[in-house]
């Protein structure tokens, strides 16, 4: 099982809060970032309406890795690190999401053209990267975190309140506490194909593959495979059927 490396108690205890802050929301120690991510943020982040909308997509840009034409951001959407964050075009980033590529060494948050993340959904990392390809569409408080490698392929549709994760492992057995430990152990990336239908409240674990076109019913767990073109569900989700669609 691969060792994550990034814990946030063990950063706010490396500095003293401003340095603490630098470290965890900016990922970068420079003055003139921080002043520019702050005038940015106090100037938009928080503005209601059609003029809201108009000064994030001028201002929010500045911020990022990359950023393509026609990004649209909600009102209070967060960034962390967000140098990390590239955006391809057309994406929009719903109300009070947050868009977070923390991490030491990681390369960040990568959304391809015409990505929707949708209102309350958490797309973040803790050392790992997280590549959603074109089309992608996460509904509502939904949640995505990777310490390894979490990548969702093109024009796959993940229904509200479901939680995907690339890492996340806590070792049972250690007597460590696990408020202690570092919650970013992996057995290995998390990987969803094109096409996939993830219907509302699903889990899908660390190091799990759902292939292409496939479709995986409300509630369910995954952990392990799933089949392209298949029906899966249940608790650990299980193949139901075939489906005649094809990738």
């Amino acid at each position: 099982m691969a060792q994550g490396g990034y814990k946030v108690g063990k950063a706010l205890k490396q500095g003293g809060g401003f340095k603490a802050y630098q470290d965890l929301v900016l990922g970068t120690r420079s003055l003139g970032y921080l002043l520019l991510y702050e005038a940015v943020m106090l100037l938009s982040q928080w503005v209601p309406g059609a003029l809201g909308l108009f000064l994030r997509k001028l201002l929010y840009p500045l911020l990022l890795g990359d950023c393509g034409k026609g990004c649209l951001f909600g009102r209070g959407v967060g960034l962390r690190h967000p140098r990390k964050i590239h955006l391809g075009q057309g994406v929009v980033v719903d109300d009070h999401a947050l868009l977070d590529a923390k991490g030491q060494d990681n390369r960040g948050l990568f959304l391809s053209d015409g990505v929707f993340i949708g209102r309350n959904t958490i797309v973040y990392t803790k050392g790992g990267d997280i590549e959603l390809a074109r089309g992608v569409n996460i509904s509502h408080n939904c949640e995505l975190f990777s310490s390894n490698l979490l990548s969702i392929g093109a024009g796959t549709f993940i229904a509200a309140y479901s939680y995907l994760l690339s890492g996340g492992e806590y070792d049972i057995d250690s007597p460590t506490p696990f408020a202690m430990q570092s919650g970013t152990d992996s057995r290995g990336p998390t990987r969803v194909g094109a096409d996939v239908w993830i219907a509302a409240h699903v889990v899908v674990a660390d190091g799990s593959t759902i292939g292409d076109s496939a479709v995986v019913g409300a509630g369910s767990v995954v952990r392990g495979q799933i089949p392209p073109a298949s029906l899966a569900a249940g608790a650990p989700a299980k193949v139901i059927r075939s489906l005649e669609r094809r990738p």
